[in-house]
Parts: structure tokens; C-alpha cells; sequence
């Protein structure tokens, strides 16, 4: 079990740091109406939105990561549980 939490936890952070290096600087806005500063823009607002669409899927990896965990760890103190010795009463 551990080493399971184990290899989930080193696979969760090799995605997001994959995930993390690859994002770019978006350009800064121009502040101009010409067609070169429009698609300039137009493209600004697309990598945004793939920063925003990135930073969302690594919270959401974090968060299934987080209920995996949790999962593990009910799961272990159940095994626990179920090896006590049972008391019989008199």
C-alpha cells in the first residue's frame, strides 16, 4: 500500500512539474487597433486560456492525487482494524 502512495505521489508530481515547465510567458497586450495588433492579442487570449486550462487540470490531478491518498489511507487503518484481536466476552 505504501508503496503504492508512494509511486502515485512521485507520478502526480512528474505530471505537474511536465506540466508546469512547459507553460509560456503569454505576451504583454498592445494597446492598438491595426490587424497585426488584433491577432496579437487574439493570440495573448488564446495562451491564457491554455495557462488557464493547464492550471486547472493540475489542480484537478492535485485533487484526485489528494482522494487517492485518502483512499489509502482508509483503507490501511481498515486493515488495522480488521487484524486486532477480537475480545470475546465472558
Amino acid at each position: 500500500m505504501r508503496k503504492l502512495a508512494k509511486s502515485l505521489s512521485i507520478a502526480a508530481m512528474a505530471t505537474l512539474l511536465g506540466t508546469a515547465s512547459s507553460w509560456a510567458a503569454c505576451p504583454a497586450a498592445v494597446p492598438a487597433t491595426t490587424a497585426e495588433a488584433i491577432a496579437a492579442n487574439q493570440q495573448r487570449l488564446l495562451c491564457l486560456q491554455q495557462e488557464a486550462n493547464a492550471a486547472a487540470a493540475a489542480r484537478d490531478q492535485s485533487l484526485q492525487l489528494r482522494a487517492l491518498q485518502m483512499d489509502i489511507k482508509r483503507l490501511e487503518l481498515q486493515q488495522r482494524f480488521n487484524n486486532l484481536q477480537r475480545l470475546n466476552p465472558p
